[in-house]
């Protein structure tokens, strides 16, 4: 009988995208209410913002998308997002995750548009904490850090100059496709390339749940991120590919 260690582990299989709303879309998923209750009980004292998550399914993928609800019109200069992640209730790991993704969001946007501080546009400026901040809290939630996270290839088709640097700094592998669409954003960039080590392929593990996150590109296959939470092989240890 074979045997498997009880390890939270964590895979992401960016094979058609990966943005900040469709990672947070997949841990919910995953996670359930509760996880969700976590984020908008953690972060909605900071933003006055709240998350709502949609099951939805897409060419017989079932999945969840993710909807920010804010009325502020206010713009938030990166040292304020810096701010906000301090101020908020994450534990010690996952403030230190939040603010390392967030350094090199704000160091691509510096480096592709040559300036020292960019402003956020207010919407992104949410849509950025939220992203971030909730990923970790979603992470935290579900004893991710205390595991190993891994991530596949990530897909990207039309992309942005602050991605590629983020990527280009990280190296992880990219799968380039010809697709006019925005697959993968830096903010879902900076997430992975900060939480996951990349690998091409896992062998030998056991599948215990998984989730998807939708996008909202309008492409076929789906704007879709799967992760999946397994364990390890006890007797035949895991071989990982990268």
């Amino acid at each position: 009988m074979v045997k498997f260690v009880n390890i939270s582990m964590l895979i992401f299989k960016p094979s058609t995208g990966a943005s900040g709303d469709m990672i947070l879309a997949s841990l919910l998923h995953l996670g359930g209410k509760k996880t969700l209750d976590d984020i908008n009980s953690s972060l909605k004292p900071l933003t006055g913002a709240s998350i709502t998550l949609e099951r939805i399914e897409q060419y017989h993928l079932a999945g969840a998308r993710l909807t920010i609800n804010c009325t502020s019109e206010k713009k938030y200069q990166p040292s304020e997002l810096s701010a906000l992640i301090s101020a908020s209730p994450l534990g010690k790991t996952a403030k230190k995750m939040a603010g390392e993704m967030l350094s090199r969001l704000v160091a691509a946007e510096c480096a592709v548009h040559n300036t020292t501080e960019p402003v956020f546009h207010q919407l992104a400026g949410v849509d950025t904490l939220i992203s971030i901040a909730g990923t970790c809290k979603a992470l935290e939630s579900l004893g991710a850090f205390d595991g190993e996270i891994y991530t596949m290839p990530i897909t990207v088709g039309a992309i942005r100059n602050a991605a590629l640097h983020i990527f280009q700094k990280s190296r992880h592998p990219l799968n380039l496709i010809d697709c006019d669409h925005e697959l993968c954003t830096p903010t879902g960039a900076a997430i992975l390339s900060t939480i996951a080590k990349q690998v091409s392929s896992v062998e030998g593990i056991k599948v215990l749940s998984s989730g998807i996150g939708f996008g909202t590109e309008d492409v076929c296959p789906p704007n879709a991120l799967q992760v999946i939470k397994a364990a390890k092989n006890k007797v035949n240890p895991m071989r990982l590919k990268s």
